[in-house]
């Protein structure tokens, strides 16, 4: 990710993030992920210590008979010509940072 600097206290933050997921039977032949888009405003409360907050962006390739994954609810869901489910949906994140 990085950082953009908007003023002396604003910044926002875009993270790109990717998880691999594996069934109990680790299948080496199989790509099953979850990628994440994270822009999050942040505003800086002291050195070091920010809260940050902001929506995300999901997009998740699974077969499902191998991992019990599902996603909370779709805006785009389709079955790709191998079977895997593609699903994507909106979330949002916040926290602390220092």
């Amino acid at each position: 990710g990085t950082e953009f600097r908007l003023s002396n206290r604003f910044g926002l933050n875009l993270e790109g993030v990717h998880y691999n997921l594996y069934s109990q039977h680790f299948k080496n032949d199989k790509y099953e992920g979850l990628v994440q888009i994270r822009p999050t405003f942040n505003f800086k409360i002291a050195n070091h210590f920010k809260i940050f907050a902001g929506p995300t962006f999901n997009l998740s390739l699974i077969a499902p008979d191998d991992i019990k994954f599902t996603a909370p609810y779709s805006i785009w869901n389709t079955e790709t010509s191998n079977g895997r489910e593609l699903d994507a949906w909106l979330g949002f994140t916040a926290g602390l940072r220092f």
